[in-house]
């Protein structure tokens, strides 16, 4: 294996080293988890050094090998360390940092109609709000070692407050496909004017030089008029896109935009890849869909268990699938935590109905191998960058580079099983996008605001104030779109006597 990384790291023109062009850091002597093309699956490198020349990965190689190691290099001893690509996050609101723990309890009704809705949202959200809560979520995501990011953008309100957007992302510097969300039925920005921007934003300079690359987002497949349906689809066939991105629920919450609906309007196998998000009413044919024109879903384990969606179907299709965060606005925000989730749900939901029946299961039906690739390699294949998620010479210079020496991490033999199953954030040591540091022993180097965090919290009391005086909505008979009937279910209380609560 390292043999023929060796002779890849050989051919590579990028070889051709000049101090002046070049920027090179080499991690000594590490545990790396690779990837193995022949079986598809994790490849565990002991002992073995890996070397990063600009944006790529250069070189990984053991200590016996006669490696040329460029002048200048910066040399960083990796003994203990654990080095992993970049986690990838196929679908984050990241607007919705500001909206942190407002929806501990809430239900994915409320979310709907309160957090998520741009006509409440656009009244307190301005251009610093939106900077700051985006900043602040993208700082947090490469803190726990995410590289790579979907932004679904579905809170671009105005002109200014989509260009604090789209700066922040550039600031952050993450590796962002910003899913720049059409959105119909808003008076104060419709949606000619949101496609002039959205052409604006892919042209300027500063984007182009960045690692934000453009995509697009909709959700009206289902419902929208016919006009703006299509309008959305020429627009993304014309644009040059990097990924496109729609909410495919169903049941009894509607937004049923699913491959087999995008296959009758003719929009299915296109030129870029589509993420299909949740995927809660998959089906067969959806599946098939799938597989035949290579699109991808995005879980969202630890949002839809919170908000106690219906997500056994999409298990049936995890060779098409990957992972995201979803909203942070009151779940965790890494993807180790979503992977983790993911991993014990899916044992769960196998495993039981054979325990039920009085039977004992001999073999575990999902490994923490791959619940790794989901959270990795299944991210790129989504996104068709088969060039990250990856450990591979050629690919991106996007680490996660985890301590092994840390008290929850000591004593790993299985470096796969020690991050998905044993790691937290805190034991991200080094982050790198792109070549660059983005962490560093444990220190964040995200965007250049001075104080981010102090603008951050002034954001977030003027966002939680507007929603502390605004009223709850009361959902009573039947949801306006589907027509399912809004109901009250049994609580639980951890404390003995009358209900207290939550």
């Amino acid at each position: 294996m390292i043999a023929s990384l060796l002779l890849q790291y050989i051919a590579l023109p990028s070889l051709v080293f000049s101090a002046a062009l070049t920027k090179s850091i080499l991690f000594e002597d590490s545990t790396i988890i690779s990837f193995d093309e022949a079986t598809q699956t994790p490849s565990v490198l002991r002992n073995a050094s890996l070397l990063v020349t600009n944006d790529r990965i250069a070189a990984i190689f053991n200590s016996s090998s006669n490696v040329t190691i460029p002048p200048g290099t910066e040399r960083i001893p990796a003994h203990n360390d654990i080095i992993s690509p970049g986690f990838i996050d196929t679908h984050r609101h990241t607007w919705q940092t500001v909206h942190r723990t407002l929806g501990s309890n809430s239900t994915i009704i409320e979310y709907l109609f309160r957090y998520s809705s741009t006509a409440l949202a656009s009244q307190i959200f301005d251009a610093d709000v939106m900077y700051y809560s985006q900043l602040t979520g993208l700082c947090e995501a490469l803190n726990s070692g995410i590289t790579s990011i979907v932004d679904n953008a579905s809170g671009l309100f105005t002109e200014a407050i989509a260009k604090a957007a789209v700066n922040a992302s550039i600031d952050s510097g993450m590796r962002t496909f910003m899913a720049y969300s059409i959105r119909e039925g808003e008076s104060w920005f419709p949606v000619k004017a949101q496609i002039e921007l959205f052409r604006e934003l892919g042209s300027e300079k500063r984007v182009r030089q960045s690692l934000v690359e453009m995509g697009l987002a909709y959700e009206g497949f289902d419902g929208g008029s016919t006009e703006v349906v299509q309008t959305v689809i020429n627009l993304a066939r014309e644009s040059n896109i990097s990924v496109f991105e729609t909410h495919f629920v169903g049941g009894v919450l509607g937004t049923d935009n699913s491959p087999s609906r995008l296959a009758q309007l003719g929009f299915l196998n296109e030129t870029f890849p589509i993420i299909f998000i949740h995927a809660d009413g998959l089906t067969p044919a959806d599946l098939t869909l799938l597989r035949n024109t290579n699109q991808y879903i995005s879980l969202v384990p630890e949002f839809e268990l919170h908000h106690g969606q219906d997500i056994y179907n999409p298990s049936l299709a995890l060779d098409q699938a990957s992972l995201s965060v979803g909203t942070h606005y009151s779940t965790s925000g890494d993807i180790v935590s979503q992977a983790r989730i993911w991993l014990q749900t899916v044992r769960s939901w196998i495993t039981t109905p054979r325990m039920r029946e009085f039977k004992i299961p001999v073999n575990n039906p999902m490994s923490a191998n791959q619940a790794f690739l989901l959270s990795t390699r299944s991210g790129g294949l989504a996104l068709r960058r088969p060039d990250l998620g990856v450990i591979q010479v050629g690919a991106k210079a996007d680490l996660a580079i985890f301590d092994g020496a840390a008290p929850g991490m000591l004593g790993w033999r299985d470096p796969v099983a020690a991050l998905i199953l044993h790691s937290n954030v805190g034991n991200v040591k080094h982050v790198l996008v792109d070549g660059v540091w983005k962490k560093r022993d444990g220190e964040l180097l995200c965007g250049t605001e001075s104080d981010l965090q102090g603008n951050f919290l002034k954001s977030t009391r003027k966002v939680q104030q507007f929603w502390e005086e605004m009223a709850p909505t009361v959902f009573e008979g039947a949801n306006p779109i589907t027509g399912a009937q809004y109901v009250q279910v049994d609580q639980v209380d951890v404390v003995r006597g009358p209900l207290n609560g939550y």
